[in-house]
């Protein structure tokens, strides 16, 4: 459980905090598993419904879960895309429309986004998009001057004037 921070100091602290957030004869949609019993508490307490929602690997498969979380910019979990999906189909929104505002959508400021960047043969992975446009920047500033130096070697290496002095 995430909110440790302002929520906590322990995660049943966070989880009450959060339950606190239940409405009053509506629906509770989550996807908390650990402490499912004080969210469905709150939820009976105020007479709303209880949606427990499972990772988007229960909720479509595994091969399917791994293909829709590639299709993000950005790096999301499974259970909020589980959760967010769950949410858009109860209230009729097909879940391909559903997936594809979720994938076109901008990410959150100081959402993860991770590049991989074949180099040399080796994979180089960057995450987040500032630190890598600012690495791709030097990268190619460093593949660019390494080319200009080997094409001057080559050049001078296989120069053979045409007119040579006596």
């Amino acid at each position: 459980m995430n909110h440790l921070d302002v929520m906590g100091p322990g995660p049943d602290d966070v989880a009450r905090a959060l339950a606190g957030t239940t409405p009053v004869g509506g629906k509770l949609y989550t996807s908390e598993r650990d402490r499912l019993a004080i969210l469905k508490e709150a939820a009976e307490d105020r007479k709303s419904e209880l949606v427990a929602v499972g990772s988007l690997e229960e909720e479509m498969g595994e091969q399917e879960a791994t293909e829709t979380l590639a299709s993000f910019r950005y790096t999301e979990h499974s259970d909020n895309v589980a959760l967010a999906l769950r949410v858009c189909t109860d209230l009729g929104v097909e879940p391909e429309v559903a997936l594809g505002g979720m994938t076109q959508a901008a990410p959150d400021p100081g959402a993860t986004i991770e590049r991989r960047l074949g180099f040399f043969g080796r994979d180089i992975v960057f995450v987040n998009e500032r630190p890598f446009e600012l690495v791709e920047r030097v990268l190619d500033s460093a593949i660019f001057t390494f080319l200009q130096t080997v094409s001057a070697e080559t050049i001078n290496a296989n120069y053979e004037p045409v007119l040579r002095a006596n």
